[in-house]
C-alpha cells in the first residue's frame, strides 16, 4: 500500500526534505523553550525576545500554542511524526480555538479528531491545506462547538474612511457587514467582466460615478437543504445560517446543484448551471497553491472538446488564465477524479502532486453541511431533553413535599384559642 504524504515532507524530493528539516527544527527550538506553568510569563517572554530577536508578541502566542498542543494530543503526535505544520499555521489553530474559553475534555476531543483528520493526508503527495482553508476549516468548527459565539462578526456598523498614502495617493476604507459586502463585490465584479477591466478599476468606476453596473449580478450562495446549516458566499467563505437564508431569500433564482453535477452540455461554453457547480466544488484555481477565485478563472475541459471532451462538471477544472496557459501549453497536465473532482497534476520534470477539491461543494464539505445541521439538531434535542427532565425533578420534588406533609400533617395553632 502506498503511504500518503503532503508533497511538503516528501522525503524523495531535497527541496521538502529540507523544507520538513527546518520545520522541525524551528518547532524543536521552541518546544525546548516552553516555560513551566507557573513561570513568570512576562520575564520569559522579555527574556526570549531579546536572546531571539522575535516580538514579544510572537513569543507569547507561541507559547500559548504550545499549551494549546498539549491539550490535542492526536494532533500534536502527528505534527511530531511528519512536521508538516508550521508555526504559523499551530498559531492560527489556538488562536481560533480560544474563543471557545475554557472547554470541556469530551470537546477537545472532538476537536482534536476532527483536526487532525483533516490535517492527515489522504493521498500520496497531497498538497496542504492553505491558511486560508485551514482559517475556515476553524470557523466551521467554532460555528459547531459553541452556537452562542462568532466566530467572526457578520454585523459589521458601517464605516468608511480615507487614508493619504503620500502625494499622490491615498487609501480608502468601507467596512460593511456581510451581506452589503457580498452585493458589492458581485456589482464590481460584473462591471469588470462587461468591460473588460480590473476589479480595481471596477470599483474605481463605480465609486466616482463613471459607470453603473445597469443589470442584476449573479451572486452564488451555496447551502444546504438541512436546517441550520451554514451558507458559503463566493469570496466571502462560510456565513451564518441567518445570514445566508437572507441573501438566498433575495435570490431570483434558485439552481439544483446535485443536477448540475450530473448535467452534460453540447456546446463548448459552459452553462451557468454547470458552471457554479464547478466554481463550488473548487473555490479557487486548481493549481496547487493558487488562490485566484474560482469565479475568476476559467473553465478548463481536461480533455480537450474538440477531442470529445464533454462540457461537464465530471471534465472541467476552474483553471485561472495563467496557469490555464501553462496546461494548454504543455508544460503540465493533470488527470481529475470525475467524482470527487481531485486532480493529480504531472510536471515536465517528472514531478507530481494531489490536489483535493476545496470548495463547498466538493464532497468532504458536503458532509460536513450536513454534519452541521445534524450536530445542531442534536445540540438542540439534548438541551430540550435535559430541560425536560430538570422539569420533572422539580416536579417530583414539589411533589413528595406535598405528600409528605399529608402524610405527616402538623399540628396547626388555632387563633381563635390564643394558643391556649
Amino acid at each position: 500500500m502506498t503511504t500518503a504524504f503532503y508533497a511538503n515532507t516528501n522525503p524523495a524530493h531535497e527541496v521538502s526534505a529540507a523544507a520538513t528539516g527546518l520545520r522541525r527544527e524551528e518547532y524543536l527550538f521552541w518546544r525546548s523553550l516552553q516555560p513551566e506553568e507557573d513561570a513568570d510569563i512576562d520575564i520569559v517572554v522579555a527574556t526570549l525576545s531579546g536572546l531571539t530577536g522575535a516580538s514579544e508578541g510572537r513569543i507569547t502566542r507561541i507559547i500559548y500554542t504550545f499549551v494549546r498542543l498539549d491539550e490535542l494530543p492526536r494532533l500534536r503526535a502527528e505534527q511530531e511524526e511528519s512536521f508538516h505544520l508550521d508555526l504559523d499555521r499551530l498559531i492560527a489553530i489556538d488562536s481560533a480555538l480560544s474563543k471557545l474559553g475554557d472547554v470541556a475534555q469530551e470537546t477537545l476531543q472532538d476537536i482534536d479528531e476532527e483536526l487532525t483528520r483533516y490535517l492527515s493526508a489522504r493521498q500520496p503527495n497531497q498538497k496542504l491545506p492553505s491558511h486560508r482553508n485551514l482559517r475556515r476549516k476553524l470557523r466551521d468548527i467554532l460555528m459547531r462547538k459553541d452556537s452562542s459565539i462568532a466566530a467572526k462578526d457578520p454585523r459589521r456598523r458601517p464605516a468608511y474612511g480615507v487614508y493619504p498614502m503620500g502625494k499622490d495617493s491615498a487609501t480608502l476604507s468601507l467596512d460593511v457587514d456581510l451581506e452589503t459586502a457580498a452585493v458589492i463585490d458581485a456589482n464590481v465584479a460584473f462591471l469588470a467582466e462587461r468591460d473588460n477591466i480590473t476589479r480595481a478599476g471596477a470599483a474605481i468606476a463605480l465609486l466616482s460615478g463613471e459607470s453603473v453596473a445597469e443589470a442584476k449580478v449573479t451572486l452564488n450562495v451555496y447551502k444546504s437543504d438541512c436546517p441550520d446549516a451554514p451558507g458559503f458566499i463566493q469570496e466571502l467563505g462560510w456565513v451564518p445560517s441567518e445570514v445566508a437564508e437572507r441573501l438566498a431569500a433575495r435570490a431570483s433564482t434558485v439552481r439544483d446543484m446535485d443536477a448540475a453535477q450530473r448535467a452534460v452540455s453540447p456546446n463548448y461554453v459552459t452553462p451557468a448551471g454547470i458552471g457554479a457547480y464547478v466554481e463550488g466544488r473548487d473555490a479557487v484555481c486548481r493549481w496547487p497553491g493558487c488562490d485566484v477565485p474560482a469565479q475568476d478563472a476559467q473553465k478548463d475541459h481536461r480533455v480537450d472538446f474538440a477531442d470529445g471532451g464533454p462540457t461537464s462538471a465530471a471534465n472541467l477544472a476552474s483553471l485561472c488564465q495563467h496557469h490555464h496557459n501553462i496546461k494548454t501549453d504543455g508544460r503540465a497536465r493533470y488527470i481529475m477524479d470525475p467524482v470527487s473532482g481531485d486532480i493529480v497534476w504531472l510536471f515536465e520534470d517528472s514531478t507530481w502532486i494531489y490536489d483535493e477539491a476545496t470548495g463547498p461543494l466538493s464532497l468532504r464539505k458536503r458532509n460536513w453541511v450536513r454534519t452541521v445541521a445534524q450536530a445542531t439538531q442534536g445540540r438542540r434535542k439534548a438541551a430540550h431533553d435535559e430541560a425536560q427532565r430538570l422539569k420533572k425533578e422539580l416536579d417530583d420534588e414539589v411533589l413528595d413535599e406535598h405528600q409528605a406533609s399529608t402524610d405527616n400533617p402538623q399540628e396547626v395553632e388555632d387563633p381563635t384559642h390564643g394558643g391556649q
